[in-house]
């Protein structure tokens, strides 16, 4: 465990202009790369000071006796980033753990504060002279927030939506309608979530207003373990039976059956099974078209082929390519299939 303890300076008015800017997809600016790096830095508590303006951020970061710092200036509604490292890739990674400390700033500092929402057209002044304590307005309670988690061949999604008193629902992670404008409470959330989402490597897709984890290899782990962090914050549903399926990655079973094409010629079926469960159809094709690549079956969960599963079907296109019908002959079946970790079995025709 590393101790993370980087010093915040800032105002309420520079909370304010970088709230919004955090919840956009600012990690799309960046390598995957320096998102790495970035994170690393993040988790090791190597970020020790963040001075955030209302134009600006400053993200000092000290690695043993080296120091070094990242500037990110924004600017028409975009940011750029300039760094004391000659090390462009660095000084990018100091930016991204930037971000990540600048969330948990906002975060634990936009809640505690309803005045800070006030519209930008009402002026914070000091009072000259002390006032008479006004009761204080109820804080208007935050709606239930709903999350649903879907796995598909896209990779895992989270749709967000906020209930409404009438049952309908609004989506969560679109510009707010004008009469809808989400409560500091609610604020809050979206402001948790997008971190959370960030650092467990879900990217937002603006078109659909839903985060998604692309990469089929990082559900099982995160279903397995983040998730149940994720749920000491927010009520998150995804169906028992794919959630139960999700933790784990699937190889599958081959079964090659040769059957008879002419006399001399051998026609090839290709059947994919895990367990007792059968993969046919468009995803056995897919299977065994994409090789390794995962997939995701729906009554199963993700899966992939094998290693030696994969080299008998590359072995198998290789030799095919080179015969000039692509017809296999007969002969060639034992020497291709016959030392392989696969099941080879003849039809009955």
């Amino acid at each position: 465990m590393y101790a993370r303890y980087a010093n915040h300076l800032f105002t309420k008015q520079a909370i304010e202009k970088w709230f919004d800017r955090i919840t956009g997809d600012w990690e799309r600016e960046f390598t995957k790369e320096e998102l790495k790096a970035g994170r690393l830095l993040y988790r090791r508590g190597e970020i020790r000071e963040v001075e955030i303006t209302e134009t600006d951020a400053i993200v000092h970061c000290k690695i043993e006796k080296q120091e070094s710092y990242a500037m990110i200036d924004w600017k028409n509604g975009t940011f750029e980033v300039r760094a004391s490292t000659t090390q462009r890739p660095f000084g990018r990674a100091i930016a991204v753990a930037g971000f990540y400390e600048i969330e948990e700033l906002v975060v634990e500092e936009a809640a505690p504060s309803p005045q800070f929402f006030k519209p930008k057209s009402e002026k914070e002044e000091e009072p000259k002279k002390p006032k008479p304590e006004v009761a204080k307005k109820p804080e208007i309670p935050a709606r239930p927030l709903d999350l649903w988690l879907e796995l598909s061949q896209q990779g895992l999604t989270l749709t967000a939506s906020w209930i409404n008193k009438d049952g309908s629902k609004t989506p969560a992670l679109k510009t707010p309608p004008k009469n809808q404008f989400p409560s500091a409470k609610e604020r809050e959330q979206v402001i948790r979530l997008a971190g959370l989402a960030h650092r467990s490597e879900f990217q937002f897709i603006k078109s659909q207003a839903v985060y998604r984890l692309h990469n089929l290899g990082l559900v099982p782990a995160f279903v397995g373990d983040a998730l149940s962090g994720w749920r000491k914050h927010f009520d998150i549903r995804m169906d028992k039976a794919m959630e139960k399926r999700a933790k784990a990655i699937h190889e599958v079973d081959l079964e090659v059956v040769a059957g008879s094409l002419d006399d001399e010629n051998t026609s090839l079926d290709w059947r994919f099974s895990v367990g007792r469960k059968k993969i046919d159809g468009h995803l056995g094709k897919s299977l065994f078209k994409r090789g390794k690549t995962l997939h995701f079956v729906p009554n199963i969960g993700i899966v992939r082929v094998g290693e030696q599963q994969g080299k008998v079907i590359r072995d198998y296109k290789e030799v095919q390519s080179s015969l000039p019908d692509g017809k296999i002959p007969r002969y060639l079946l034992l020497s291709l299939y016959g030392r392989k970790r696969v099941k080879l079995s003849l039809s009955k025709e």
